[in-house]
């Protein structure tokens, strides 16, 4: 799908669409009253993530959109080059790591890995436990919503929910 056919009204999209294969990638929309602009859309070591600039009376906050797959390692270049952007980040996505530390059932090698670097940076997890992933009678928790500590006192009531609805194109 070209980066025109997809809108939604009072929203500006962001996207980083897979190029080799159909389906996949991120995207964001951020409400048109929000002053924003893209800082990046890429693929850096496997892992998918457009990053959008918004602008608060308090300053500027990175929110980014990730997608990481199940046999790819979290990239610590990637969390390194968006705390470069801003300290102030939220980051959103599928990471598909499992922590029985933060709410997962079990603890997959990704788990490991988003723990350690929760660990070792500015990132701290803030959502809930809730499962996000429901197939076959199993479920599990591997998306997560992640944000810097300069602005985890901002956020409040941060809820996930399963998926609602699929969209096929």
């Amino acid at each position: 799908m070209k980066k025109t056919q997809f809108q939604l009204p009072g929203f500006n999209i962001f996207r980083f669409d897979r190029s080799q294969k159909k389906g996949g990638g991120v995207l964001l929309a951020i409400r048109k009253e929000i002053s924003c602009y893209e800082v990046f859309s890429q693929n850096i070591d496997n892992n998918e993530c457009v990053a959008v600039q918004i602008s608060t009376q308090s300053g500027t906050l990175l929110i980014c959109s990730l997608y990481i797959p199940p046999q790819i390692k979290i990239s610590s270049r990637l969390f390194d080059q968006l705390l470069n952007i801003n300290n102030n980040c939220l980051i959103m996505g599928d990471l598909n790591a499992a922590s029985t530390l933060l709410g997962s059932r079990k603890t997959n090698s990704k788990g490991i890995q988003l723990q350690d670097l929760l660990n070792n940076t500015a990132f701290s997890c803030i959502d809930d436990n809730i499962t996000t992933y429901d197939r076959n009678n199993y479920e599990e928790k591997l998306d997560w919503i992640l944000a810097t500590r300069p602005i985890i006192f901002c956020i409040n009531n941060v809820n996930t929910h399963m998926l609602l609805d699929t969209v096929s194109g």
